[in-house]
């Protein structure tokens, strides 16, 4: 496939998971850097490569694809900020994926994925008194996608902890507006409802 397909990403890509499957670690390897030393073919190998990483759990070689891609595309900057908070994230590694989505959001105001992060992991550890705080990030985020009904979910849940439930009913059922199929804004509405009888 990819000697007919030189250029073609997927091609390159399921032949570095063949070599993986067979254990045949130099071809891997050697395939890796025919794909990254090949900018023109392979504009987006550092951030392709990185996803393949990250997808099987080989974080520390993703991470580092990334932080690569965001020096060297700049104009991508916020896809491959987005891909080094999952890998954080997915390490479990909460304090530093906060740390680099504050230090993101302060960088750029726009950035809704990083404040998503910033709002979403200060809320697991919030105490009552951050809750203010927390609600107006979740209510930026909104500002800045109001398509996306996960954040008014979010919000939803903070009113809750917030004790305003009548909010919170209305960020259910705006939530679940925007997408049908979302079940949790449903089901928190579910509960609100029980809990009313």
């Amino acid at each position: 496939k990819v000697t007919n397909n030189p250029t073609d990403a997927a091609s390159a890509l399921q032949l570095c998971s063949y070599y993986l499957q067979n254990k045949q670690d130099p071809q891997f390897q050697a395939e890796v850097k025919r794909i990254l030393a090949d900018r023109k073919s392979y504009p987006n190998g550092d951030f392709e490569l990185g996803q393949f990483y990250a997808k099987r759990k080989q974080y520390q070689e993703a991470s580092e694809l990334f932080e690569t891609g965001l020096k060297t595309n700049p104009g991508e900057k916020r896809r491959y900020q987005r891909e080094i908070l999952a890998v954080l994230l997915a390490q479990d590694k909460k304090a530093e994926a906060l740390a680099e989505a504050e230090n993101i959001f302060k960088a750029d105001p726009q950035n809704v994925d990083a404040l998503y992060i910033k709002a979403n992991l200060n809320f697991a550890k919030s105490r009552k008194e951050d809750l203010k705080g927390i609600a107006a990030d979740f209510q930026r985020a909104i500002e800045l996608n109001p398509t996306e009904p996960l954040y008014r979910f979010k919000l939803g849940q903070v009113m809750i902890f917030q004790g305003d439930v009548a909010g919170a009913k209305n960020q259910f059922l705006e939530s679940s507006k925007l997408q049908a199929s979302y079940l949790a804004p449903r089901l928190a509405l579910a509960e609100i409802e029980f809990g009313a009888k």
